[in-house]
């Protein structure tokens, strides 16, 4: 594995996802449905990007809690970046509709398919954690 090529990539994106964060905060108002669905964007996609470095640097350690942690890291980068993609799509929605209403309902057919997701990731991961050594 090469850990130098992920550190690279997953902090540039980090540095770039601060830059647009920065640029954001300081040119919109902060009172934006469209800027805080951004907002709450980046900060998931941090987030995605620090838990797929760490599952990388857990990876081929032994032992039962790295695998657990591997595990819960990976179901965390999983649920992040499908609730980038979900936020993704609402950002857009409201910003060619510009309304409300409609992203209400866009997020309650889009967020059941998320939630979904969540507890299938979730109960694969904890079927993993307690069945991967059979």
């Amino acid at each position: 594995m090469n850990i130098p090529e992920i550190l690279v990539a997953n902090g540039t994106g980090a540095v770039l996802v601060c830059f647009l964060f920065l640029l954001r905060v300081r040119g919109e108002s902060k009172n934006s449905v469209g800027s805080e669905l951004f907002c709450r964007m980046l900060v998931v996609t941090l987030l995605a990007q620090a838990t797929e470095t760490i599952s990388f640097l857990l990876d081929g350690v032994p032992g039962a809690a790295s695998r657990f942690w591997l595990y819960l890291m990976n179901t965390v980068c999983t649920g992040a970046t499908v609730s980038v993609g979900f936020a993704w799509c609402l950002y857009v929605d409201f910003r060619v509709y510009r309304s409300t209403g409609r992203l209400r309902r866009r997020h309650l057919f889009l967020g059941g398919s998320l939630r979904q997701m969540r507890f299938l990731s979730w109960c694969f991961s904890l079927v993993l954690t307690r069945f991967g050594s059979l």
